[in-house]
């Protein structure tokens, strides 16, 4: 019993040799339980079995007590902290979504499905030392990353252990179980796995006290306050650590605290218990969170706004257990506004477009309006009523749309979070959607008053035009220095090479022109107006015919030209065949033959090129003529921007939908991606796509613009899923993200064919008074669909900020586990009939309990079991037309292999890493037996044959002609008959999605037939060959009918 005196004895005496030998005892810390305290009992409750069991007898027990027991000396008496803080996470598992109970909806995953706080209940199982442990593992959860967190834990406990070491060579008092902790091994991956659950219940928590989390940040991030002072990391961290515990328990007695450090702050939203603030700014404000666990007296002062215009809330540590080689590394915390939902995030960006724009703050509320109204003009287009997608591709604009509406709504209604996030996305976000910001022309250019008078002509030519006139104006050019050239339909343009070329020349000004009228006095009567003149390059029809030969050469009965002579006509604009000894005659000339021989010495192309351009002489060609302006001054013109407009100018409600539709469109695409779909018609826009050019968007930001739009699709379908605003702080624009080199299919369909079905021509006419401007000439781009792979990859960046993955590698992911979320592929958890999208996930609050993004993937080829030798398994009964579930007891279960392989898209080589994959196996059991592991990423769900029949009402229907046989057992499925088979599990998504993938495994995916939910005949399909590529021998339906 000797060794019982010297444990007694250790506490006060303890000699070296004696201690170091009580330390070398072996121990296990898993065989020590205590009672939790009464507060955290409904938290324990509330647990699923599987996590409780771990937490009372897993790794997650002895890593709570050999921490409790390493830093139990180091640990203040905070009784009231520790029962407020139970009762707190007891009332936040309690509320609605934090904790779902695992449905037979979950599939695999329902054990998996629910708030994790396995880390939590093993500190309240394992006594209070270990409870103060967890409130420090919640700080650094809500701190810092996970890297780097459990690079933290490992220095602290190698510096604590270091510290018990020296304190007995040096005869201080060290506790027995502070020694026996020095001596046990905490791993890295246990550590790893304590940080892992307290990050996740940090999440959870703070979805559910959003609006005090909110709130509280809204206020701190106002303050100036610092960070404790240390030595090193160790000390730093402890020392903070212990000042909010202290700080919080005052607060709980009733005594008010003054913030000067941000250890309180930490704590209050680490352990999300809110005191009342007085916050001394110009005025005292007071600000009540009315938090029933704390009294009305332990109220929290701080201190006045900082000067510094954006107050700085990083944290830095230098940490040596960051990566295998090299000195320590420097790292910088989480800010506070680390995380928002996707509604928030199109604020951000957002914000980040008005910052590229240079707008002010003043013009910040004028310009969501503007995007409001230029929604507005583009959905007054006729394509609506009859094609609802008619928007597709311009889903981006939508993004920008939904911001703009969160702005103005926030403006009315005082909430400061939105002007925040959009202050926050002007600022910080600069890059975020281009690497050189200032090249995005304001507005699109579409407050460019040359513009604007362009797209408020109803036809595509006319916008042009009318464009290059406004320039001249503005140039002060007139009819004698420059002339508008056209080269209709020529192949630089995108149009059929079938369609007679055909050149125009556009006055730029109005000029006296004679007309058929008299005056009283017989004297013919001149006006003023634009004029026209049209010729056929005769070559291309004549041999040795010429070009504008002063002769009537045009043939107007050519459509194409007759159509472009009626247009002008409409106008109140002249056309002139021949010359009549016009003083433009050799202008139109000179130009034309400078342009073909491209000789630059006499006219200079001001906009545009040899086909499509406004053209003015150079100051060489006469002493009288103006000298050309240039480059400088025509780019002046062209980019000028003005949001409030002038008096009488034309705006963003004037423009024609149709234009605006088809100049959208060319600003976010490139002419060589465009698919002429029709054959008959002209598809090309050469009007609306030369003013286009000037303001195109640069490449990287239409690319982050489209990947803006797919996020917000894919969160769309995610509740509660949020966003690291890591993303937008970087230099690099979210194009560069793998994930975004999205390929879009992109077509240019006719976009208005005339009256709708049973709508009377005059009635089409009264309903749109100028149909030809409302229609768009082009369908902007229909992009694919987005993959399985991108959404993976998306999400894996969007929720970390940094993770960028490439698809390619993510083939076999079916799933991403990361903190409180477990993303599954859409396919993974739906009925085989329905036709799930592959970026469709569904989210479940939860995890599988493993480090950093976890990313299922299936084994290689899945077993599946062999049918069984016993005869009397297998009945096969004869088809009764009965729909039934017989199936009931099957289930699916999800288990891990050993095998899982680090991914480090970093390349930061650090000893913790980010991504993980982790072999899967996603099991089938009936009556717990097992059937097969399955394999359903490998189910073609698109070549799915999907029967989808009416009631039959016909006499005599009901009997069926062939024999068709019953599938009522797994047995039965893995032994079939010959004839056609009917597995019946109708209603059972999940067995029939185990019968489709265990067919498909087993090589029969080419004869499966799906039967939906409505009732069917079988005397109807019989009739009604469904089965293109099927013999018909038996029977219409495939040898595996699913119902």
């Amino acid at each position: 019993m000797s060794w019982l005196k010297q444990i007694s004895s250790s506490l006060f005496t303890a000699s070296n040799e004696n201690t170091l030998a009580l330390a070398n005892l072996k121990f296990d810390f898993a065989l020590l339980k205590v009672e939790a305290p009464k507060e955290f009992s409904p938290l324990g409750s509330a647990l699923c079995e599987r996590r409780k069991t771990e937490a009372e007898d897993g790794n997650s027990h002895k890593t709570a007590r050999k921490l409790g027991a390493l830093f139990e000396q180091m640990i203040p008496n905070t009784p009231k902290l520790i029962s407020a803080y139970g009762q707190r996470v007891s009332e936040i598992m309690d509320m609605p979504g934090v904790n779902p109970e695992g449905l037979s909806s979950h599939g695999p995953f329902r054990t998996y499905v629910g708030a994790d706080a396995t880390a939590l209940w093993a500190a309240a199982t394992s006594g209070i030392p270990a409870l103060a442990m967890y409130l420090l593992a919640s700080q650094l959860a809500s701190e810092w990353d996970h890297k780097e967190a459990v690079s933290i834990w490992v220095e602290l406990v190698a510096e604590r252990k270091k510290e018990i070491m020296d304190g007995c060579h040096e005869n201080h008092m060290i506790t027995e179980s502070s020694l026996f902790s020095s001596r046990q091994d905490i791993s890295r991956n246990e550590l790893s796995a304590w940080d892992t659950s307290a990050r996740s219940w940090i999440r959870s928590a703070n979805q559910a006290k959003r609006k005090e989390v909110d709130q509280f940040l809204l206020i701190l991030k106002n303050q100036t306050i610092d960070h404790l002072s240390g030595t090193g990391t160790y000390e730093k961290l402890l020392n903070r650590w212990r000042e909010a515990m202290n700080g919080m328990e005052h607060l709980l007695c009733g005594r008010p605290q003054s913030i000067v450090e941000r250890s309180i702050p930490s704590a209050i939203l680490s352990w999300h218990l809110f005191p009342d603030l007085i916050v001394l700014n110009k005025q005292v404000t007071n600000v009540p969170f009315r938090d029933k666990l704390l009294p009305q007296s332990g109220t929290c002062t701080m201190g006045s706004v900082s000067s510094v215009k954006e107050v700085v809330s990083h944290w830095s540590l230098t940490l040596s257990h960051f990566q295998f080689y090299g000195p320590p590394v420097k790292v910088t915390s989480q800010e506070q506004f680390s995380r928002v939902n996707i509604h928030q995030f199109l604020v951000v960006t957002f914000g980040s477009l008005l910052g590229a724009w240079k707008i002010h703050r003043s013009d910040v509320l004028m310009t969501a309006w503007w995007f409001e109204t230029l929604w507005t003009v583009l959905k007054t287009s006729p394509f609506q009523p009859r094609r609802t997608h008619w928007l597709k591709g311009f889903e981006w604009l939508h993004c920008l749309v939904e911001a703009a509406r969160l702005v103005i709504k926030s403006e009315g209604s005082g909430d400061k979070g939105i002007a925040q996030l959009l202050e926050f996305g002007m600022r910080r976000a600069k890059n975020f959607l281009c690497d050189k910001p200032f090249d995005i022309i304001p507005f699109f250019g579409l407050c460019n008053p040359y513009v604007l008078s362009g797209l408020t002509q109803s036809s595509d030519v006319e916008c042009s035009i009318r464009f290059m006139r406004e320039i001249a104006h503005g140039l002060q050019l007139d009819s004698s220095q420059a002339v508008i050239m056209l080269v209709h339909n020529h192949v630089s343009c995108g149009c059929s090479s079938t369609e007679p070329q055909y050149y125009e020349f556009v006055s730029v000004a109005e000029s006296d022109q004679n007309s058929n009228k008299r005056s009283a006095h017989g004297e013919r009567v001149s006006i003023r107006s634009h004029v026209h003149w049209l010729s056929v390059e005769m070559r291309a029809v004549m041999p040795d015919a010429g070009l504008l030969s002063g002769s009537t050469s045009l043939p107007e009965s050519l459509p194409v030209i007759a159509s472009r002579i009626a247009n002008i006509h409409r106008l109140g604009e002249r056309v002139l065949h021949a010359w009549y000894n016009d003083p433009m005659q050799n202008l139109a000339w000179d130009v034309w033959h400078q342009a073909t021989m491209k000789d630059p010495s006499q006219f200079k192309c001001i906009i545009g090129d040899q086909f499509w351009g406004l053209w003015a002489k150079r100051e060489a060609t006469a002493s009288w003529v103006p000298s050309v302006p240039n480059d400088s001054l025509v780019k002046s013109l062209v980019l000028k921007t003005n949001l409030r407009g002038t008096p009488n100018s034309p705006n963003i409600q004037t423009v024609a939908p149709g234009r605006l539709y088809d100049y959208l469109y060319f600003i976010t695409t490139s002419k060589e991606t465009v698919v002429a779909v029709h054959n008959e018609a002209q598809l090309w826009a050469p009007g609306v796509s030369f003013l286009a050019r000037h303001f195109s968007l640069p490449p990287f930001c239409i690319r982050s613009l489209h990947a803006i739009a797919m996020a917000r699709l894919i969160y769309s379908y995610l509740e509660d899923a949020t966003i690291s605003l890591k993303l937008v702080t970087k230099d690099s624009p979210i194009a560069h993200a793998q994930w975004s080199y999205a390929n879009y299919s992109q077509e240019i369909l006719v976009g208005y064919q005339g009256p709708e079905h049973g709508e009377a021509e005059d009635d089409h006419k009264k309903k749109y008074s100028d149909p030809s401007a409302l229609r768009p000439n082009l369908l902007a781009p229909v992009q694919i669909m987005y993959t399985r792979q991108q959404t993976f990859a998306c999400l894996a960046h969007l929720e970390t900020g940094y993770v960028d993955l490439h698809p390619n590698g993510l083939d076999l992911a079916l799933a991403l586990s990361i903190e409180n979320s477990i993303y599954v592929a859409g396919v993974v958890l739906s009925d085989p009939y329905e036709k799930v999208p592959g970026y469709r996930l569904k989210r479940l609050t939860g995890n599988i309990g493993r480090d950093g993004i976890s990313i299922l993937i299936a084994p290689k080829n899945p077993q599946v079991r062999e049918p069984s030798e016993c005869y009397n398994l297998v009945e096969h009964k004869t088809y009764d037309l009965q729909r039934e579930d017989n199936f009931k007891a099957t289930s699916m279960h999800l288990q891990f292999t050993e095998w899982t392989m680090p991914l480090d898209p970093t390349s930061t080589r650090t000893i913790d890493q980010d991504v993980f994959f982790v072999e899967s196996v996603i099991s089938v059991l009936d009556r717990g037996k097992w059937v097969a592991d399955l394999d359903i990423l490998s189910i073609q769900f698109s070549d799915l044959i999907r029967v989808d029949s009416r009631p039959c009402t016909t006499p005599g229907h009901g009997k069926t002609v062939y024999e068709y046989r019953c599938l009522d057992s797994w047995e039965e499925l893995l032994d079939p008959p010959d004839s056609v088979k009917l597995f019946r599990a109708h209603g059972n998504w999940a067995a029939r999605l185990a019968a489709v993938s265990i067919l498909t495994q087993c090589g029969k995916a080419h004869c499966i037939a799906m039967f939906g939910p409505n009732d069917f005949c079988l005397t109807c399909l019989e009739d009604y060959n469904l089965l293109t590529g099927f013999k018909d021998v038996e029977s219409a339906l495939p040898s595996f009918c699913i119902d």
